[in-house]
């Protein structure tokens, strides 16, 4: 993620809120206008999925309420990777990190080790974490052992996982996505603890992924893998273009903490708000989930200078005000489920994991959130799909 995020977010974080909010606004009057030509389409189009299955929930049932993390394997120790992996200069004595924005309370750590994944899965499921979305870079790459580890004890702590597919190759083709989306369903959503909905297994495509190949293309192979994989695929993406909604299930979107920067806790807030309105045309006219993302802060200052990509973003914690305003913000707009990003992306500074310079704020500040947020009635949308 970041390596393309930088691309999105350069320059951001400088807007000044009377910037950013009607750009927010914008959007979403861009979305409602796309959705008319979303639906303009004839009607056995506009109810049937891109994996070609009639859609038959309901959009007046109540979805039971998750909170999702994401979260990612992919770092490594001497002892069990031969050296460092995505932990630049590290400092045991002076407990510091060159590439991390802050420094692990337990210290660094390898995503393999069976002891840090048991430790993880305590700390997420005791702050009401319910999923963790794992970051996934392709076949035979670290983050794929960290899964399949994840997975297998995942059920003694009640959790489970689903995949975060992100860009294993730098130009997607169509053959490489049906051939990495055969061995996720293979590998990974066999597993007792694979996210499942409606009994269909949850996958999550970042922005690069899904957006590496034409809507089209994607219906495609969604409907192809769907066809050998009954009762089919929930795939989720990153800030959908409203015109290709029926290819997708749900979207999230990682952006609104990039506009934050310099803004209020009330001002990012709204933010938050208004990107969030823009996936109720597809919960209305598709029944997609909707997902609301939650993010501490963010700070990739230091990542940044040690890989030459710039000065980098700061969008500063506020001591946590920041993250409950925008949590309370998603209680006001009740979505099906939450991600909270991250359980331990340390190179954006995104994460809850405990660290030294925060203890465990986060994990009991998410925990106390996600009480609030499984206790209120999930609140429908009765709008039913247009005949």
């Amino acid at each position: 993620m970041d390596r393309s995020i930088r691309a999105v977010i350069s320059g951001a974080c400088s807007q000044r809120v009377a910037q950013a909010l009607p750009s927010c606004l914008g959007a979403i009057v861009l979305s409602s206008a796309l959705f008319c030509g979303a639906l303009s389409a004839p009607a056995a189009a506009r109810r049937t999925s891109a994996h070609g299955y009639l859609a038959k929930r309901s959009s007046a049932v109540a979805i039971p309420r998750r909170v999702l993390a994401l979260y990612y394997p992919w770092y490594g120790a001497p002892a069990f990777g031969g050296k460092w992996i995505h932990q630049d200069g590290v400092d045991v004595t002076a407990k510091s990190i060159a590439s991390h924005t802050h420094y692990p309370l337990s210290g660094p750590y390898d995503s393999i080790d069976p002891a840090v994944i048991e430790r993880h899965l305590r700390q997420a499921r005791a702050a009401g974490i319910d999923t963790l979305v794992c970051s996934w870079w392709g076949r035979n790459d670290r983050t794929d052992l960290g899964i399949l580890r994840l997975l297998k004890l995942a059920p003694k702590y009640s959790m489970t996982v689903c995949v975060f597919w992100e860009p294993s190759q730098s130009a997607l083709t169509p053959q490489n996505a049906r051939a990495d989306l055969k061995y996720i369903l293979q590998a990974f959503t066999k597993q007792p603890a694979y996210l499942r909905h409606s009994g269909k297994p949850v996958l999550f495509l970042y922005s690069q992924t899904s957006r590496s190949l034409m809507p089209n293309q994607w219906a495609g192979i969604l409907k192809e893998a769907s066809g050998g994989n009954r009762p089919g695929i929930l795939a989720i993406t990153d800030n959908e273009n409203p015109a290709d909604s029926a290819v997708w299930d749900g979207s999230y979107s990682l952006w609104p903490i990039t506009q934050m920067g310099g803004l209020s806790p009330a001002q990012s807030a709204q933010i938050l708000h208004q990107s969030f309105q823009t996936q109720i045309p597809g919960k209305k006219a598709f029944n997609h989930l909707t997902v609301e993302t939650i993010t501490p802060g963010y700070d990739d200052r230091k990542y940044n200078a040690r890989t030459e990509n710039g000065p980098g973003t700061l969008v500063d914690r506020l001591n946590g005000q920041r993250y409950r305003s925008l949590w309370e913000q998603a209680l006001k707009d009740a979505p099906d489920w939450i991600l909270i990003n991250s359980f331990n992306q340390w190179h954006n500074g995104t994460e809850i994991e405990p660290s030294k310079e925060m203890g465990n704020r986060y994990l009991q500040l998410t925990g106390v959130y996600t009480r609030r947020f499984k206790a209120a009635a999930s609140v429908p949308i009765t709008h039913p799909l247009r005949p």
